[in-house]
């Protein structure tokens, strides 16, 4: 497993980034300010618009999970979609090769 947490979910893949969680509670928009430096370097990849019809198949940065009590699916849980594909943990290798994705590991497999 790669060390910054990449998880195959229902629809995408999440990159899950540790940070030091002092200085958010210090009230500092640390994640927010990164994410707007990332969407400004590279505006026709990268979104911070939540709306899916508003990204325009660009990639959502999303700082909302952020927030005090926000939550996310955790690893190994399954989604509500035909054949309940699972978030699973993978390689950023398994990911440059393609041989994992949204749907790659479900209950049956």
């Amino acid at each position: 497993m790669a060390s910054l947490g990449e998880d195959v979910g229902l629809e995408g893949v999440h990159i899950v980034v540790p940070i030091d969680a002092r200085p958010l509670r210090r009230g500092g928009g640390v994640c927010r300010s990164v994410a707007e430096i990332l969407v400004k370097r590279d505006p026709d990849h990268l979104t911070l618009e939540f709306s899916k019809a508003d990204r325009g198949g660009r990639i959502l940065v999303d700082t909302w999970r952020n927030a005090w009590g926000a939550t996310f699916a955790a690893v190994y849980a399954f989604g509500r979609k035909p054949g309940a594909p699972v978030s699973a943990p993978c390689t950023w290798a398994e990911l440059e090769r393609g041989t994992v994705g949204p749907q790659t590991f479900t209950y049956a497999r």
